[in-house]
């Protein structure tokens, strides 16, 4: 395939639920996922309804990342470093497997209060082209009312 061209897919598997994985995604550079939680009360509640370790939580009065006093609580867990792959369907059906059975609690937590959603970071490659999603994939997000939101930038090949 050449370097800049998107992947091909077959409309068949999608209907089908079938998702093909292009590990090697030609237009990216790196992408990963996390599933994000924002509320007032205690993380621990997610990771105790979810039996999800967090790669970071924080709660009212911690620092956060840029050093200001968080006044709201978070929890995040996501893909990166642990999914090998620059293709965004992968990355995104590994945290669904990671979701499955949960769809319960997932609900729960947000009529508890909890606002959630699923981050996409994308770097392309080249300046171009962007994530690939399938039918099977956007039914389970909207089954799970998890909004999605795209981080996504544009590098050229001469910035790495």
């Amino acid at each position: 395939m050449p370097e800049n061209a998107e992947p091909e897919f077959e409309s068949s598997e999608f209907r089908l639920g079938i998702n093909t994985y292009h590990d090697d995604y030609p237009t990216c550079r790196q992408t990963y996922v996390s599933l994000c939680f924002r509320g007032n009360a205690d993380p621990n509640s997610i990771t105790q309804s979810l039996c999800i370790e967090p790669v970071r939580s924080s709660a009212p009065g911690d620092l956060s990342l840029t050093g200001q006093i968080r006044m709201d609580s978070n929890w995040v867990f996501s893909s990166e470093g642990l999914v090998d792959s620059r293709d965004t369907l992968h990355h995104l059906d590994w945290l669904l497997q990671n979701l499955n059975g949960k769809d319960d609690a997932i609900n729960k937590l947000q009529d508890e209060g909890w606002k959630a959603c699923i981050w996409v970071f994308w770097d392309s490659k080249s300046g171009h082209g962007g994530p690939t999603l399938t039918p099977y994939t956007m039914k389970r997000l909207a089954e799970l009312s998890l909004v999605l939101y795209f981080d996504n930038y544009y590098s050229s090949d001469n910035e790495e």
